[in-house]
């Protein structure tokens, strides 16, 4: 805080001088903190809510840099936006990492089960479509 009258630099919380001091009076093992730890969890929710749509749109304009249809999904599992990035349906979380169908939303293991689900036949999806 600063004083409307002398303009002295002090500590809301203690009311101690802090003018030669400044910022280092709220370091870790003062008595007293800059936020409260309310305002600090509000705070952090808020940055990773933010984190989450910058990333989203950062993979939206790369796929439209590039040239690619981009068709957003939900993943099935943690529910974090995904995107489809041109025809391939087999994809990947970027949050969880687990791999899913984009056509039926289930979860698609690589290797042996990959083969089983995509394909041609009663029952299985298509690895590779438009839109």
């Amino acid at each position: 805080m600063t004083c409307g009258m002398c303009a002295a630099k002090f500590c809301y919380a203690c009311g101690e001088d802090i003018g030669s001091v400044g910022y280092d009076h709220f370091r870790d093992g003062s008595r007293c903190s800059l936020f409260d730890r309310s305002a600090i969890a509000a705070w952090e929710r808020e940055m990773a809510a933010n984190a989450n749509l910058l990333a989203r749109e950062e993979r939206h304009r790369d796929a439209y840099v590039r040239g690619l249809a981009a068709a957003e999904t939900r993943c099935p599992g943690c529910a974090q936006a995904n995107f489809k990035l041109g025809g391939n349906n087999h994809l990947r979380c970027w949050s969880c990492a687990r791999h899913f169908c984009y056509a039926c939303r289930k979860f698609v293991r690589r290797g042996a089960e990959t083969k089983a689900h995509y394909g041609q036949g009663a029952g299985k999806c298509r690895q590779h479509s438009e839109g």
